[in-house]
């Protein structure tokens, strides 16, 4: 019994690592400018950022009124 329960985990872990690298292969995704350079093989030239606002006031709660309690709740 033990050493199914040993080789159950041994094996399982050994499909669940072959798994990850798996999707990692095939995972086409570009998350950072280095894999535009890797895929393209050109540099850079420039990187054009998040807009910022210019008010960066946090929006204003809302008041909700629940129907069965009569309560108002600031929600936001």
């Amino acid at each position: 019994m033990l050493l199914n329960v040993l080789l159950a985990m041994f094996f399982g872990l050994l499909l669940g690592v072959g798994l990850a690298l798996r999707r990692e292969a095939i995972d086409h995704r570009i998350r950072v400018t280095e894999d535009i350079a890797d895929l393209l093989k050109l540099p850079l030239l420039a990187i054009v950022g998040k807009a910022r606002f210019a008010s960066a006031a946090p929006p204003q709660p809302s008041l909700v009124w629940w129907r069965r309690g009569g309560l108002a709740v600031a929600k936001s």
